[in-house]
């Protein structure tokens, strides 16, 4: 079975319908064409452009979002991971190796000094002076444009610069209505086609809602169901979490931690116990959703599964490898019929 069109099936060129006709059909094989998914080839991960606890985060060509209630930490969180792929190790992600990497960073919700201050702040993270642009990582605040401008610039920069990375901080203000279902939609399409276009990753922050922890409005359910990775921001007194578990499609990555001391992003100083004790309890919040979802207090794999691709809108291949090192890591046990709990122990 082939993509292509049928000898004979159009006309000769010299009849003037044929010719309109095969000029519709020609466009639609070549889409045909390049949407075929070529399936005698090995499963691979994808090119990560950054590494956190070992595994890896950001991969090229796709969008990741930040979520977090109002004034938690949304804005560190882009700038930790910028400097990380721009070479700082200090806060605990790593960049791949490979491409040389380059950041552009698009301020949608802040005034223009504030906007210096995230620029500043990355400066002083990778070890360059704090005043000075440097080709590999750009900033611009788009602020007080319109939305039509808001995408042009954003368009021409990422078609100019080819960058490694691109955040986006306030992915809402790239819509007038985060509840129109089709402007969210086209919003959320149009940016994984810039991602895929110039292999770069494009980074999405977003709030939650006030009272849970979903990111706001249709906007935030699109791009819930179409992110490769979920990065959630949460401030416990005056500790900051970036946390990757949960609603990811590849390994989780688990959570890093800092603090501000004296206006600098520095790694948290918890005890290594603490560290993992906290752990240990953002995963049992993760399967106690799924639990949640199953209604009972045991599950068969099958419909463990099933509760937790609905919970976590992910792939079946990535909610079996979860079930898997869950058990491993004994957050679920076993019990005599062969079905799976919470390990109370781990509650």
């Amino acid at each position: 079975m082939t993509d292509n069109i049928p000898a004979g099936s159009v006309a000769k060129d010299s009849n003037p319908i044929a010719s309109l006709v095969q000029k519709v059909i020609d466009p639609i094989l070549r889409l045909v064409k390049k949407c075929r998914v070529n399936l005698n080839v090995e499963p691979t991960d994808p090119p990560y452009t950054a590494y956190m606890n070992g595994a890896g985060i950001l991969p090229s060509g796709d969008i990741c979002a930040i979520k977090a209630k109002a004034k938690q930490g949304k804005t560190q969180a882009a700038t930790v991971l910028m400097s990380g792929l721009l070479g700082s190790e200090r806060l605990g992600i790593r960049a791949a190796a490979g491409r040389k990497p380059k950041v552009v960073y698009f301020d949608t919700e802040q005034a223009e000094a504030n906007t210096v201050i995230v620029g500043h702040r990355v400066h002083q993270l990778v070890g360059w002076e704090p005043k000075g642009n440097h080709p590999e990582f750009r900033c611009y605040n788009i602020r007080t444009e319109s939305i039509e401008e808001k995408w042009a610039v954003i368009e021409n920069v990422i078609a100019r610069l080819e960058p490694t990375c691109v955040i986006i901080d306030g992915v809402a203000d790239l819509v007038t209505d985060i509840n129109d279902y089709k402007a969210s939609s086209d919003c959320i399409l149009r940016l994984m086609q810039l991602a895929k276009s110039y292999h770069a990753v494009i980074g999405c922050v977003l709030h939650e809602n006030p009272g849970d922890e979903k990111m706001r409005g249709h906007i935030g359910t699109i791009l819930l169901n179409k992110a490769s990775e979920v990065f959630e921001v949460t401030n416990r007194d005056g500790t900051y979490r970036l946390n990757h578990a949960g609603d990811v499609r590849n390994t989780p990555a688990g959570y890093i931690e800092w603090r501000i001391d004296q206006g600098v992003l520095v790694r948290s100083d918890k005890p290594k116990e603490q560290i993992t004790k906290e752990m240990r309890e953002e995963n049992v919040k993760v399967w106690r959703k799924v639990f949640v979802e199953v209604d009972e207090v045991t599950a068969g794999y099958n419909e463990l599964k099933r509760a937790y691709i609905k919970t976590y809108k992910v792939a079946e291949k990535t909610a079996r490898r979860h079930i898997d090192k869950a058990a491993d890591s004994g957050y679920l046990i076993k019990t005599f019929d062969g079905k799976y709990a919470l390990n109370n122990n781990e509650k």
